[in-house]
């Protein structure tokens, strides 16, 4: 994590030691304060020009960024922001607006996505754990080696359901709405002469998952319909499915999954990557 990525992490609010502890040079510190991205608002506290000044209050009490807002602060998928700020503290502080976790000595994002874990429902802590393996910022080994000495039961359960080859946040929140359901999906499925399709139901149903930037392009535009033909005559049948669908009408997607299986059903299965 460079400077950076870290100042952000910790909501625009950080202390020198936290820099150096992450390796930074006292030079690079320097520079930033220097340059104006930096500015010094407390004994050892450092903060951005644009930083809510709460943060800079709530560290400046003790407290620090933690949990889903250490997490969010990342750079990492985002789906449902917190109606309150999530804070960290290692001593009684008379903090208000927000959530405090009891947080002492060294704090990274896997300490941040283990809390996820046990504070928010499972789906919403799986799509930043998750995000957070895709993304490379951790690994499902990292994880689980921490995890080991947190015991938690909750924890175990977000993590057995990563899968590192889950393509966007939709995608998570699709394929865990569909096995919640009883489905068998598997992600990233490879089909012969088309690629990759997002999802891959009960090994006879593709899914495409559209973006907000689908078809932001005429290229994008000839591939979606080169794929979508591919597929076609191969006797994959496809849903493509919005955004809007999966995370606002559930139950109007597995009802749409459902039915397009019932009615292939007698349909020989493709198996992929053939």
């Amino acid at each position: 994590m460079d400077i950076g990525e870290l100042v952000r992490a910790h909501g625009g609010v950080v202390r020198w030691g936290e820099l150096r502890d992450a390796g930074i040079s006292r030079a690079r510190i320097d520079a930033w304060v220097t340059s104006g991205h930096l500015e010094r608002v407390g004994h050892g506290l450092l903060a951005t020009s644009t930083a809510d000044p709460r943060m800079v209050e709530w560290r400046r009490q003790g407290a620090r960024a933690a949990c889903v807002t250490f997490a969010q602060a990342s750079g990492l998928w985002q789906w449902r922001l917190p109606p309150l700020p999530h804070l960290g503290a290692g001593r009684s502080v008379p903090l208000t607006d927000c959530v405090v976790h009891r947080v002492n000595g060294s704090y990274d994002l896997v300490d941040a996505l283990l809390s996820c874990c046990r504070c928010l429902p499972d789906v919403e802590a799986l799509v930043l754990v998750e995000s957070a393996v895709v993304l490379k910022r951790t690994t499902l080994g990292q994880l689980r080696e921490r995890a080991s000495t947190v015991r938690c039961a909750r924890v175990g359960r977000v993590l057995e359901r990563i899968n590192p080859l889950s393509g966007s946040m939709t995608e998570t929140i699709g394929r865990v709405c569909l096995q919640d359901a009883g489905f068998c999906v598997q992600c990233q499925v490879k089909v012969a002469g088309v690629g990759h399709v997002d999802l891959f139901v009960d090994g006879m149903l593709g899914i495409e998952v559209d973006s907000a930037q689908f078809h932001s392009d005429r290229a994008a535009y000839r591939e979606d319909r080169r794929r979508w033909n591919a597929l076609t005559s191969e006797a994959v049948p496809v849903l493509r499915v919005t955004y809007e669908m999966v995370i606002h009408e559930p139950e109007a997607f597995i009802a749409l999954v459902r039915r397009t299986l019932e009615r292939h059903a007698s349909a020989p299965a493709v198996a992929p990557g053939r």
